[in-house]
């Protein structure tokens, strides 16, 4: 990503951020990926992300894996009261002639099952489909993971079981993957949704 437009995306997402919020997200920067370094040294989280990644022996490589990747835009998630980073959010696979990408996001544990994925979700969908003009945002979450599945089709993901599949990790273990998606109609329905239920 260019300078420019990494300026107007953080323009952008300054500009529909919530100061309420719980949590922010902003375009991963050189402090935030020393944060996440930190962060997925200490052994609780690195035996975490080998359960969801299989990342065995170099939990730095975890973080590596994400910076390097190509066609993606990274995202930190900062706890708002402390600025901390808690995660990341990323669009990976961004394709401009399909219009699609993939999300991803990962919360440190303790700050898992808080509510935080919504607000996430609602300011990298934003991005998206607002700033990126992208069509269908998709991904693909572990089948026992139900917490998450849950979520997602709450904020208005939806299910296609054709496109499910099972991988294997870097632990040799089968994972099983359910595909979700979500376009632009269906990002407004459940976000205006959201908005009328809480008011």
């Amino acid at each position: 990503m260019n300078l420019t437009l990494q300026a107007q995306l953080k323009q952008f997402l300054n500009k529909i951020r919530n100061p309420v919020c719980p949590v922010k997200v902003e375009l991963l920067s050189p402090t935030h990926l020393g944060q996440l370094n930190s962060a997925v040294r200490a052994p609780e989280i690195n035996q975490y992300l080998q359960s969801i990644n299989g990342v065995a022996d170099d939990p730095n490589g975890f973080v590596e894996s994400i910076v390097t990747e190509k066609n993606c835009i990274n995202f930190a998630v900062l706890d708002s009261r402390t600025n901390q980073v808690i995660g990341l959010s990323r669009l990976k696979k961004v394709d401009d002639l399909s219009k699609k990408a993939e999300i991803e996001t990962w919360l440190t544990p303790e700050k898992q099952n808080r509510g935080f994925n919504y607000f996430i979700k609602r300011d990298v969908l934003a991005v998206a489909f607002k700033f990126l003009e992208i069509d269908v945002i998709y991904c693909f979450v572990a089948s026992e993971n139900i917490a998450a599945v849950k979520s997602l089709v709450r904020i208005g993901f939806r299910y296609n079981r054709g496109l499910d599949r099972v991988v294997t990790n870097k632990l040799d273990c089968e994972v099983e993957l359910r595909y979700l998606s979500i376009n632009l109609k269906g990002y407004k329905m459940a976000f205006c949704r959201r908005l009328k239920m809480v008011s």
